[in-house]
């Protein structure tokens, strides 16, 4: 059950840096919407204890080519759904590249 548990936190910090990613390319977007956007999805799925990094922080004033990195991480122990034994004390981490096209 553990195991499972940690297979679907993975994936949907996978999916949530992915669809902070998306927003990053928005034109006229700036990091509060994709911090915004990632916010709302963890909040749907009840992950608890996160950290969202994009890289560039100004990736909105970046030229068409350059890469944008949407991190998104947690705790492993705030996210069981049982007392964790085997994932304590660790930290999962879903990370998307992007590049900013026309």
């Amino acid at each position: 059950i553990e195991t499972c548990s940690m297979i679907f936190l993975k994936q949907s910090l996978r999916i949530c840096a992915y669809e902070g990613a998306r927003v990053a390319l928005v034109p006229g977007s700036k990091i509060g919407n994709v911090q915004v956007a990632c916010q709302n999805f963890l909040n749907g799925r009840n992950i608890k204890s996160t950290t969202v990094s994009v890289t560039p922080g100004n990736f909105d004033s970046q030229p068409y080519g350059t890469i944008v990195a949407v991190s998104v991480s947690a705790d492993c122990s705030a996210n069981s759904v049982l007392p964790s034994w085997f994932y304590a004390g660790q930290q999962l981490k879903g990370e998307v590249h992007m590049m900013i096209e026309r």
